[in-house]
């Protein structure tokens, strides 16, 4: 799922003059995705290494490439960190809201 969203936004910035566009459907699944794990920004660092990695040993491209890799791949990231910010806040703004984790306790169940 992460290679085909960066491929995306690769895909995007060709057809668009160098301007990254991402699919805003794909933004918000992806964004609300994260936010439901609570990925914190610094996730994005190990995910990136490992990407590029991934990317370096599969595909065996030299550094020029790998680094573009990079690059796009921290635009991406950047994009989505700011966004789950936005999303985090505005449910914990929400009457009710919350941020990160919360103790839920259970009143009744019902078969159904």
């Amino acid at each position: 799922a992460l290679f085909n969203s960066i491929a995306i936004a690769a895909s995007g910035i060709v057809q668009n003059e160098g301007q990254l566009t991402i699919p805003p459907a794909a933004v918000s699944t992806i964004v609300h995705k994260h936010c439901s794990l609570l990925i914190q920004p610094a996730d994005y660092n190990i995910v990136g290494t490992n990407l590029l990695a991934t990317i370096e040993d599969m595909m065996g491209v030299n550094k020029e490439v790998l680094d573009a890799w990079g690059e796009l791949y921290w635009v991406v990231a950047n994009a989505l960190i700011a966004a789950e910010e936005q999303t985090s806040a505005a449910v914990a703004a929400k009457p009710g809201g919350w941020r990160g984790r919360r103790q839920f306790e259970l009143v009744e169940k019902k078969p159904e």
